[in-house]
């Protein structure tokens, strides 16, 4: 279960302008080659944003932010996820447009799954105009606690395709043994929208955090996994998810885009990088650790990448080392120098398995004794 922030009062949350930190799931849009670029709006708390909806007035507006600055280059859609407990919830978005004007307010098509988690979208005129955002009442009935993440702004129209096909060239030999990794078959993976461009000598690897619960079951993992995927390629327009390999609460592996593809994780450092997410929320106010497991498979995975492919220790990074972004996250960013030298160590030796049994004793009634004179019996 994702540990939440303690909610605010409805009547602050309606005062309260979010000043959005960094990209969450990936930053930018490398398959496309689009850039994408956080909302940051004046004064007021980062996200991640807690709010406590509730009717105040026959007004249906529950929340209303502030103008954001003005953003670097046009943009043409808003994206944003995070987790919701009211599904009757309606997010609008308006821009300035270049004319000084306010555009008018464009309804954001949802997509909610059943643990609560979600990511919208909405496509507004092309400019690089300030954003605001306005959270309408669409039938809730008493609180509507909302949990925003992350939201960001690119040009939809700067997208392209990306081409390649996976190499056939045979893999290296595995000097080590991998650790065991539940495949994409096992998450119901959906298939690549394009072909994947090719990654054939791995060099790099870059750690991330999700920004989402830190799962312990299997099943919520699969499930948040699927979220994941869903958001990459319908929200952000990605060809498949971004990451090679994601590890959860409990240690368990996820395969996410196949080691051999150029993956979608670190916008202009995709090549030879393999991404790996640790899922949960490493970074204030949720502040997510690493479980014993969860530390214990990521030291594995990138124990076993190594010798694998040869990548040097000194190669695995934070996202943050290469574009600006609070992933992933303080609890595991300043932890990467012990984890490449856990990484660097030997394996622990396994004890040899010995199995104690109790002697075999078979007890035999005289009368289940055959008899056999010893002459040989031939078949009829």
């Amino acid at each position: 279960m994702w540990k939440k922030p303690a909610a605010v009062s409805a009547a602050l949350a309606l005062a309260l302008v979010a000043a959005l930190v960094a990209p969450r799931l990936g930053g930018a849009l490398p398959d496309s080659g689009a850039d994408s670029f956080p909302a940051s709006f004046g004064g007021g708390p980062k996200l991640p944003l807690a709010l406590s909806l509730r009717k105040l007035s026959a007004s249906k507006t529950l929340y209303r932010s502030g103008e954001s600055r003005a953003f670097p280059q046009s943009w043409t859609e808003v994206i944003f996820e995070g987790t919701e407990g009211n599904s009757n919830l309606v997010y609008e978005f308006s821009k300035r447009l270049p004319d000084g004007s306010r555009s008018p307010w464009v309804s954001a098509e949802i997509h909610l799954f059943t643990n609560g988690r979600f990511w919208g979208r909405a496509r507004l005129p092309a400019g690089n105009g300030a954003l605001r955002l306005k959270i309408m009442d669409g039938g809730i009935k008493g609180a509507a606690p909302v949990f925003l993440s992350d939201i960001e702004v690119y040009d939809a129209q700067a997208q392209s395709a990306a081409a390649g096909a996976l190499s056939t060239q045979p893999s290296p030999p595995e000097p080590v043994l991998p650790p065991l990794i539940h495949t994409r078959k096992e998450w119901r993976a959906k298939p690549t929208r394009n072909p994947y461009e090719p990654m054939t000598s791995p060099w790099r690897i870059t750690i991330h955090h999700t920004a989402g619960p830190q799962t312990m079951d299997l099943k919520d993992t699969l499930r948040e996994v699927r979220f994941i995927q869903d958001f990459q390629q319908n929200g952000r327009g990605w060809d498949d998810i971004g990451y090679h390999f994601l590890i959860d609460g409990a240690g368990n592996i996820i395969e996410g885009r196949p080691v051999n593809a150029v993956g979608s994780h670190v916008k202009g450092f995709n090549d030879g990088n393999i991404g790996i997410a640790v899922m949960g929320y490493f970074s204030p106010p949720v502040n997510d650790e690493l479980t014993k497991a969860q530390l214990g498979a990521l030291v594995a995975l990138i124990r076993y990448l190594h010798g694998r492919y040869g990548i040097a220790f000194s190669e695995v990074k934070g996202h943050r080392d290469y574009e600006r972004t609070e992933c992933p996250g303080d609890n595991v960013y300043n932890l990467l120098p012990e984890i490449r030298k856990e990484a660097a160590a030997p394996p622990p030796a396994e004890k040899p398995l010995t199995i104690k049994r109790p002697p075999l004793v078979v007890k035999l009634q005289n009368s289940a004794v055959p008899r056999w004179d010893g002459r040989a019996v031939s078949a009829p």
